[in-house]
């Protein structure tokens, strides 16, 4: 919700000049949030109020200890978008073949994941180039880290 809302804050000077689409995708985006505030805290409080696996199976001898919660479930659904922009990352033939796609879907995907860019549309790196553009700044990160706070 504090990533779609910073989102929306940032770019409020710009929505005069967005399509209606990309607005579309700013206000789904807060309403897609909002929801996920409400579900995965209920899902919690269910799934510590009915635990699963060893503690289930000891407790309760009739009902199947296997079946997964909906906590389980509803966390899955929420990550599935974020690995799918992993992916998308360190494989940018996925990414260059999604663009290239004409399916509903992918274009839907593409749609919610980031706007169109019009700069530098279809230019892509290898993966050895990300890893190392990706290695370059983590270790910078983490060098500033170490000499700021421990040297």
């Amino acid at each position: 919700l504090l990533g779609a809302t910073v989102d929306i804050i940032l770019s409020w000077k710009a929505w005069g000049s967005m399509t209606f689409s990309q607005i579309l995708r700013y206000v789904l985006k807060f309403a897609v949030a909002a929801i996920w505030v409400v579900i995965l805290p209920i899902g919690y409080s269910h799934y510590v109020q009915n635990p699963t696996g060893i503690v289930k199976f000891l407790t309760s001898w009739s009902q199947s200890w296997t079946i997964p919660s909906l906590y389980n479930y509803a966390i899955a659904i929420f990550m599935a978008p974020n690995i799918l922009a992993a992916v998308v990352f360190f494989f940018p033939p996925v990414r260059k073949y999604m663009e290239r796609s004409n399916s509903r879907i992918i274009t839907l995907i593409l749609w919610w994941s980031q706007p169109k860019l019009y700069v530098g549309r279809g230019m892509h790196e290898d993966t050895c180039s990300l890893l190392k553009y990706s290695m370059f700044w983590i270790l910078l990160l983490i060098c500033k880290l170490a000499f700021s706070f421990y040297v």
